[in-house]
């Protein structure tokens, strides 16, 4: 997983939100780097980090596209 600073939400792969219980619950457009838009899963995820849980929201991406952590999930924790 790369910490993408310049994304805004973390996005993980459409087979592990499935194989950890994910479901996006609706679709948004997304601007990607290369600044191409693309339709992508919307959902949110409770994180455990050094002891503290959070709710975070997230994109599900499909497989084969580089799993990012986004600014989002930094500044909640």
């Amino acid at each position: 997983m790369l910490v993408g600073t310049g994304s805004t939400l973390t996005k993980i792969p459409e087979s592990v939100a499935q194989k950890i219980g994910i479901e996006a619950s609706e679709t948004v457009e997304v601007e990607l780097a290369d600044g191409s838009l693309r339709d992508r899963g919307e959902a949110q995820a409770e994180i455990e980090l050094f002891g503290r849980r959070r709710i975070v929201p997230l994109l599900v991406g499909p497989d084969g596209e580089e799993p990012l952590l986004g600014l989002t999930s930094l500044e909640i924790f």
